[in-house]
């Protein structure tokens, strides 16, 4: 079983590589945050539900499961989001990647980080009806340190500005299929 999370800001591309890479025996999961919440009940609520991704993940490995798990967004993100708009770093991140990592995860898990270059996360934003966030720059880095710093799974950057969708979708296959390879 392979866990593969795709993480990136918003309309930098991640809902499109997943769409690429999904297979027929792969799932998919999304994360979202429920509406109209304080910031420290979505700080909670984002605990549980990483807790139980943890948790479950956790389980279907020890239990043999087969298929391949793809992440549209996960517990990564949260070392962007939550310092970013809710003024909380996420603590209990850490001691939950550990705890079911450092068990069973070595060779089956990786990130691959979507950057896009302002052209493609304007257009995107327009074709949302969204404002692109002024600091888009800044979210951008944010994710690329907690990628190389913060988080233990292997990890791919993936630079729109250089790739093309469907040399993305190839690049990520290879690694993907190289990490199932390395069980």
């Amino acid at each position: 079983m392979n866990t593969t999370f795709v993480e990136g800001m918003d309309c930098s591309g991640k809902t499109t590589l997943i769409n690429g890479l999904l297979g027929d025996n792969d799932l998919t999961h999304h994360f979202m945050f429920p509406a109209g919440t304080s910031d420290d009940e979505k700080y909670f609520f984002q605990y549980g539900q990483f807790e139980a991704m943890f948790r479950n993940l956790d389980y279907l490995h020890r239990s043999g499961f087969e298929h391949n798990f793809i992440f549209d967004r996960s517990h990564i993100g949260e070392y962007v989001w939550g310092p970013h708009y809710r003024n909380k770093f996420p603590i209990y991140l850490s001691s939950l990647e550990h705890a079911f990592y450092k068990k069973y995860w070595d060779s089956t898990g990786i990130v691959l980080l979507i950057c896009s270059d302002e052209s493609i996360i304007k257009y995107r934003f327009e074709q949302r009806g969204e404002p692109m966030p002024k600091d888009w720059m800044k979210l951008q880095d944010m994710f690329i340190e907690a990628v190389e710093k913060i988080s233990p799974f292997d990890s791919i950057i993936l630079d729109t500005a250089v790739y093309d969708s469907k040399s993305i979708v190839d690049v990520c296959k290879q690694k993907i299929n190289y990490k199932a390879g390395e069980k």
